[in-house]
């Protein structure tokens, strides 16, 4: 048995009261000489290479956040095991300004991460890949640390660990989805975009001369552009957008043959950024290493859609539909010292003209996820920032 935190573990968010008692054991009497409880935030990266035991080097980043710390007892005295002791502390909105981390002092700076000493706190996160010859873990982790110091020369000591679960709220309300747009072209060459053999299966002395003369065979070419969001919010649908354009200028084929969707795959490329400072007496340059994983968005096959050559096609709006694109378990975009998390949109998309099958992949620029729960944030005065009088920095 040892010390426990009874506690909610969240969610939280910044300003919320982190409020709980610290309770000893029962069943037993404890000579106490103090008791304290710690409040923390921390960000740490770790990369592990090497294929064994023995010739691994472990590269580390580790940046604290905030640190507080209470005493709730004072002895020495003998205390019951059903004595319990409330603690109340505050999450801040930002990280501490006297914040110290040697590691984080000797990092280099990147536009993959943030240095400012005052940035908001970022959300709980924790990521992880395993690859051969390299392991790699990174957290942003906040904790409550209870720890009982006994009059006992040898033993006695206890100590336990909660670890809170922090969200962050977005700031726009309704933020603009800032669509790029992307290009790709495809043709048709094929006998199946003349009338003769659409309508009917054409004589035999057709098809040999299809055959023999593939270059006098028709040719249509189009322009498929498509509009993705660079601006989204976790859980809510996102707007995609499908045009297709007949090439005339290019094409022998004046009336724009029927083009098909197929199916359509849109799905969300992940990146965790993270950066440690080098194993080594003379080391002097951060390790910088990458964890990917993919979201499924929406894998939508289709029967028999045509796509208009003539205004566009809402994709966004085809697969909300279908209750597809509602993605709630990924963690928001962020940026900390050591620690980032970014995302890109990508579109496969298959079509079918002419009975011959086309399929493009689009991918497009850095993809901004915004938290989910929207909480209007009013512009504070020095006397309404929360008051960590009670605590005592360590």
């Amino acid at each position: 048995m040892t010390i426990s935190i009874n506690v909610s573990r969240g969610p939280y968010r910044a300003g919320s009261t982190v409020a709980g008692k610290v309770e000893l054991p029962v069943g037993r009497d404890y000579n106490v000489q103090s008791i304290t409880i710690s409040f923390s935030g921390r960000c740490k990266s770790k990369v592990t290479e090497g294929s064994s035991n023995n010739s691994r080097t472990r590269h580390y980043g580790r940046v604290q956040l905030f640190y507080f710390k209470q005493t709730l007892f004072t002895g020495p005295y003998t205390l019951h095991g059903n004595a319990t002791f409330p603690f109340s502390f505050t999450f801040p909105d930002r990280c501490s300004s006297d914040t110290r981390s040697p590691l984080a002092d000797n990092f280099q700076p990147s536009r993959f991460f943030d240095d400012n000493r005052q940035q908001p706190l970022p959300a709980s996160f924790r990521d992880s890949s395993t690859t051969i010859g390299q392991d790699i873990e990174v957290f942003v982790s906040y904790e409550l640390e209870a720890n009982l110091v006994s009059t006992k020369t040898f033993g006695g000591n206890m100590e336990t660990t909660v670890i809170l679960h922090l969200v962050q709220d977005r700031l726009i309300e309704n933020p603009d989805s800032m669509p790029h747009s992307s290009e790709t072209r495809f043709s048709v060459r094929s006998k199946y975009l003349l009338p003769e053999f659409q309508e009917h299966e054409p004589t035999l002395s057709k098809k040999l001369n299809a055959l023999i003369n593939p270059s006098k065979m028709p040719i249509a070419v189009f322009r498929l552009y498509l509009s993705m969001p660079t601006v989204g919010i976790v859980g809510q649908d996102m707007p995609l957008t499908l045009r297709l354009e007949h090439d005339l200028q290019n094409s022998t084929v004046r009336a724009p043959p029927v083009v098909h969707l197929r199916r359509i795959k849109w799905t969300l490329q992940a990146t965790t950024w993270l950066r440690c400072t080098s194993a080594g007496l003379f080391a002097s340059q951060d390790v910088l290493e990458t964890c990917h994983d993919e979201h499924t968005i929406a894998d939508y096959q289709a029967s028999d859609l045509g796509i208009p050559t003539a205004g566009c096609m809402n994709l966004g709006d085809l697969l909300a539909c279908r209750g597809l694109t509602r993605k709630t378990n990924v963690s928001p975009s962020f940026k900390t010292f050591n620690v980032s998390r970014v995302y890109s949109l990508r579109v496969k998309i298959s079509i079918e003209c002419a009975k011959e099958k086309f399929t493009r992949v689009l991918t497009g620029p850095e993809f901004l996820l915004l938290p989910k729960t929207y909480v209007p944030h009013p512009l504070q005065t020095d006397d309404q920032l929360p008051s960590y009088q009670d605590a005592s920095k360590s």
